[in-house]
């Protein structure tokens, strides 16, 4: 009996998805369990409605501002951090002939010092706008959870998506797949026809697993899906059925939830409750799939290693991280920190030109790591140069960032300027900057 029914596999049904696409949704979604747990199966699925959106229906027209204020509610972020700014483009110049092809910018995310500014074009018809909204609010509570992922190109892009559906969007986004539009002012007409990065099979398919897992019944969305979208939903449906996927077995899932309950321990600095886990999960997980999982799992257990001062202990698991996969870069990155920290500056610097080699694009801990190789070798000023690329690269925070350059900063006698660094790692709640003030 699989997780999804009791269907043969091989039973003939009508929809389509390539290997290459399954495989990858299957793995990210497990992935979104071990980052944000298992969601109740009471959980109900979120509709523009004045339920989930009561500053929004305030208004009569769409407002960006109680739009954020509602989806920060929903994602548990502060709507203070969040700004926005409306950009005008070609789109909204009047009697200027022009034509757009591919996806013109509806919305960007940047990362500021206090927080984010969201750029919202101004031409966005309120069903886009909505749904762009939710894209980016859901790429900040990515990135609030200090989820490390390379956001940019279009499989992050498709990625943020997976993400909204296994946060609850799957209606809203399901109901702004497409938008075809007329409007003139008598002299000049404009028209516009969109569609959504997802393909709307690959949403299907998201979706499906999403109802599926969470015990959620495809009848009830019968009257808040465009129907072409709900019968191909429908299909989606018996896909999964006949075709369950091993990564959503009961024990997938279970490791997969447990990894989550490690993280937020580790977040509270409860390491020792953490490392059983994480063991446990090693202890039940025999997919041969699962390889790329458990060697997170292993970063993980280096990672409380470095945390608690066990340098040699952790360079250890990291290394089996990285055998189980060498594309393990939050485990390159760590091995190379404590490999520095032990003193083997040798070795740590060919896992930091490593990680340059992979092109990985979150760079503060390539930086960081630099920072501390030309610290160790004496050249004060690579360092020092290292460190600012390090603090300008930051997207999720990097551990012991400010604690390490306080250190450094007291080396060369800043003691006024390393105070204040050390005070910024004590407010992230760092229990090594408190041992040492």
């Amino acid at each position: 009996m699989g997780l999804f029914g009791f269907k043969k596999k091989g039973e003939k049904v009508d929809f389509e998805i390539n290997d290459n696409d399954k495989f990858w949704i299957d793995d990210t979604f497990n992935w979104l369990v071990g980052s944000f747990g298992l969601p109740s199966k009471s959980m109900e699925l979120i509709t523009f409605t004045d339920k989930f959106f009561p500053n929004s229906h305030k208004n009569s027209e769409l407002n960006v501002g109680s739009i954020i204020k509602d989806l920060s509610n929903i994602l548990e972020l502060n709507s203070t951090e969040i700004t926005f700014e409306i950009q005008k483009d070609i789109r909204d110049l009047k009697n200027v002939p022009h034509e757009m092809e591919g996806f013109p910018l509806d919305s960007e995310t940047e990362k500021i010092s206090n927080g984010y500014k969201i750029h919202i074009a101004n031409s966005l018809p309120p069903k886009r706008l909505l749904s762009r909204l939710v894209y980016e609010l859901v790429l900040i509570k990515l990135y609030e959870e200090e989820l490390r992922f390379e956001a940019g190109d279009d499989n992050d892009c498709l990625f943020v998506y997976l993400a909204a559906v296994y946060l609850g969007f799957g209606i809203i986004l399901s109901q702004n797949l497409f938008d075809t539009g007329y409007s003139t002012d008598g002299l000049w007409e404009t028209k516009w026809n969109y569609s959504s990065e997802i393909p709307q099979e690959m949403l299907a398919y998201c979706f499906a697993i999403y109802l599926n897992v969470f015990g959620h019944k495809v009848l009830p969305l019968k009257d808040k899906l465009p129907s072409d979208f709900y019968n191909l939903l429908e299909k989606a449906l018996e896909y999964v059925e006949s075709y369950p996927s091993e990564m959503f077995s009961e024990t997938e899932l279970k490791a997969n939830d447990l990894y989550f309950q490690a993280v937020q321990l580790i977040k509270k600095h409860e390491y020792e409750s953490a490392v059983l886990k994480l063991n446990e999960i090693i202890s039940i997980t025999e997919n041969d799939k699962a390889v790329s999982f458990i060697s997170y799992v292993f970063e993980r257990l280096g990672y409380v290693k470095i945390r608690e001062g066990k340098f040699a202990e952790s360079i250890q698991l990291f290394q089996k991280a990285l055998e189980l996969d060498s594309n393990n870069f939050i485990a390159r990155d760590n091995i190379a920190y404590a490999l520095i920290k032990m003193g083997e500056v040798k070795e740590g610097k060919k896992h930091i030109d490593k990680s340059i080699s992979l092109a990985v694009k979150d760079m503060a801990a390539i930086y960081r790591n630099l920072a501390l190789y030309f610290w160790a070798k004496g050249n004060i000023e690579e360092a020092e140069e290292n460190f600012s690329l390090s603090f300008e690269a930051i997207v999720v925070p990097i551990f012991l960032l400010e604690y390490d350059y306080s250190k450094f900063l007291l080396v060369k006698g800043e003691r006024e300027k390393s105070n204040e660094y050390l005070r910024l790692s004590i407010e992230k709640g760092e229990p090594e900057s408190t041992k040492n003030e």
